[in-house]
C-alpha cells in the first residue's frame, strides 16, 4: 500500500522520443497506457522548454483531461489520426488537495487520436496553418503498449 501511495505522490518517468510538433522538434515523453495518460502531468511544478508529454490513444475519439495536481498553466493541443492539429487550449493549473469533482474537465473540441502537453503559450505563437505532428506515434518502433 505505501508503494501505491508514493506512485502516486511522485512524477512518472515515462519513455521520452523526438518528434516535431508545428515545426519545431521537442522531446515528448508518452503517455499510452490508461495508467500513464491518468496521471499525466500530475506533480510537476514545470514543463521545459523544447519538452512535454504525448498522450497516444487507439482511436480517434473526444478526449477529456483535468488538471489534478498540476500547478502551472499549460497548452494542450489536440491531434487527428493523420497528424493534423484539430483544436488547441490553454488549461489552468489547479492546487493540490481539491476533491475530485472541483477540478475543471477539458473536452477537445473535435475527434482526437493525440493529445500534446506543451508549455503555455506555445500553440498560440506556432503556425497554426499546417500545424501536424510528425512522425505519427509508431507502437512497434517505439516499443510500446496503446492501451483501450
Amino acid at each position: 500500500m505505501a508503494l501505491a501511495l508514493v506512485t502516486l505522490l511522485l512524477p512518472q518517468a515515462l519513455p521520452v522520443h523526438s518528434f516535431k510538433v508545428c515545426g519545431r522538434s521537442l522531446a515528448l515523453e508518452i503517455a499510452s497506457t490508461r495508467e500513464s495518460r491518468a496521471v499525466g502531468l500530475m506533480h510537476r511544478t514545470s514543463v521545459s522548454e523544447g519538452t512535454g508529454m504525448l498522450f497516444v490513444y487507439p482511436r480517434e475519439e473526444p478526449l477529456r483531461f483535468w488538471m489534478k495536481n498540476v500547478p502551472m498553466d499549460i497548452d494542450i493541443g489536440f491531434f487527428d489520426s493523420k497528424g493534423a492539429l484539430v483544436a488547441w487550449q490553454t488549461l489552468a493549473g489547479t492546487k493540490q488537495g481539491l476533491a475530485d469533482a472541483q477540478y475543471p474537465i477539458y473536452e477537445s473540441q473535435a475527434p482526437a487520436r493525440y493529445a500534446i502537453e506543451l508549455t503555455r503559450g506555445f500553440f498560440r505563437s506556432a503556425k497554426k496553418a499546417g500545424c501536424s505532428l510528425q512522425p505519427l506515434p509508431d507502437a512497434t518502433k517505439l516499443r510500446i503498449a496503446i492501451e483501450p
